[in-house]
């Protein structure tokens, strides 16, 4: 269940000059949250008390729009809030609008729409009584298109014949982590629990594919997560159990990302997930899904996954309005067979073969269309651990993941010496995170 927490609070976080921001969020399992996507400039302004208004500019940049600038505003009439934002690509051959979202929330409800990077977004909430009832509860119809595929990455998928992988094979570029087509689902979500008063949180959410409304899939997805945290002396310790499962029709976004976050929740990142965004080749965590963060390299989408994390931290309080965190974070996944796909990894359709390019002799490559490489068997039993450091300065914060240690070295980050993949080796990857006003600003298990 995510919430949209004001765009007041979005833009006075402090953010780089362009625009770079991770959209604000609570816990992320809702398929298409209610929350903006588009990236705000630290600048807002206030009309008279009168029209409740509040404005700000918007900034990001890819290869297919160039710089991208606009504007949103949110006004408030009597119980309802009413927001929208709009982006025009400078360079254009995106096309336009380069981004688009407009919504509104209701006492029990509210609608949704959005455009960005080739992609439609709707949903409609027709009961929503989280706000003042317990337990949290909601209801929802969405649906998700996909109109243009070159925002998107592609990976290699191999047509091989039966003698690979010594045997020439044919490269099929292929989209990675969204598919093409209509999906539309109707939604239920379960939370229970507040994040504020250290008690825990449980969130549900059960999706089902329509086709009888215009979709193109039909499924069921079903994700659930229980986090619970506290302290002992001067420590804080996490710890998260989430599990998900999803029928073998669903597309590629309702599927399971093994390093974090889904698909369609990365898709809220504009400055991240586009060919040529700003971070689009920084090893970059969300956090959600299976929680691995040293497998952002490989990106392992799995059908189904049983994860448990945890990290002890301790805060370091710094002059004026800056404030720092060190945690020790342990992260672990059961996934049953193997993953389909994983990202920059080489798999042939029929998932017999998985090239690991660090191993080709000298002199192959891919334009030769020749495999001698080793074959690597997906574990389903993901495990690492590491050190954490988070800077913040207001409610931006910054937190640098180090993991060390790898169960499944092959399939992990690159580190940063060499090319040679091993259970111990430096690796990391970055976040962004707006936080709330809580005296813990970043909950590396949570992403609040």
């Amino acid at each position: 269940m995510l919430r949209f927490l004001g765009w007041r609070s979005l833009a006075g976080a402090g953010l780089v000059a362009i625009g770079l921001l991770a959209a604000e969020k609570g816990a992320a399992q809702s398929a298409l949250p209610r929350l903006s996507a588009l990236p705000a400039v630290p600048y807002w302004w206030n009309a008279p008390r009168q029209l409740q208004l509040e404005a700000l500019p918007l900034a990001w940049y890819n290869d297919l729009d160039g710089v991208v600038v606009g504007g949103a505003g949110q006004w408030r009439v009597n119980s309802a809030t009413v927001w929208s934002g709009l982006g025009i690509g400078l360079r254009g051959d995106g096309g336009f609008p380069a981004g688009f979202e407009a919504a509104a929330e209701f006492e029990t409800g509210g609608f949704y729409f959005r455009t960005l990077h080739g992609r439609n977004a709707f949903t409609v909430h027709f009961l929503d009584i989280w706000r003042n009832i317990r337990p949290h509860i909601s209801v929802g119809i969405t649906g998700l298109g996909l109109t243009d595929e070159r925002y998107l990455e592609t990976v290699p998928l191999f047509e091989c014949p039966s003698g690979a992988p010594s045997a020439p094979c044919t490269e099929v570029p292929t989209p990675y982590g969204w598919s093409a087509g209509r999906d539309h689902a109707l939604e239920l979500g379960l939370a229970l629990g507040e994040p504020e008063n250290g008690a825990g949180r449980f969130d549900a959410v059960l999706a089902g594919g329509l086709k009888v409304v215009g979709g193109d899939y039909e499924y069921l997805r079903a994700e659930a997560g229980l986090r619970k945290w506290g302290l002992v002396r001067s420590a804080r310790w996490t710890a998260r159990l989430a599990g998900g499962w999803v029928s073998n029709r669903a597309p590629q976004q309702r599927r399971f990302r093994l390093d974090g976050a889904n698909s369609i929740i990365r898709w809220l990142y504009p400055y991240l997930e586009a060919q040529g965004a700003l971070l689009e080749h920084v090893p970059y965590f969300v956090p959600g899904g299976g929680h691995l963060r040293a497998y952002e390299d490989t990106r392992p989408l799995v059908k189904s996954y049983l994860g448990l994390s945890g990290a002890v931290s301790g805060e370091a309080s710094l002059s004026g309005s800056f404030w720092g965190e060190v945690a020790a974070f342990a992260e672990a996944a059961w996934t049953p067979g193997l993953p389909d796909p994983l990202g920059p990894e080489d798999l042939n359709p029929d998932s017999d073969f998985l090239f690991d390019w660090q191993q080709l002799p000298a002199g192959e490559g891919r334009e030769l269309g020749q495999f001698r490489a080793r074959v690597l068997n997906a574990p389903e039993i993901w495990a690492d651990a590491g050190l954490a450091f988070t800077g913040r300065y207001e409610r931006l914060a910054v937190t640098i993941s180090f993991p060390l240690w790898a169960s499944a070295s092959a399939f992990a980050g690159e580190p940063f010496s060499d090319n040679e993949k091993r259970a111990f080796a430096m690796r990391w990857n970055l976040t962004i995170t707006v936080v709330g006003p809580q005296s813990f600003p970043v909950d590396l298990l949570q992403g609040e």
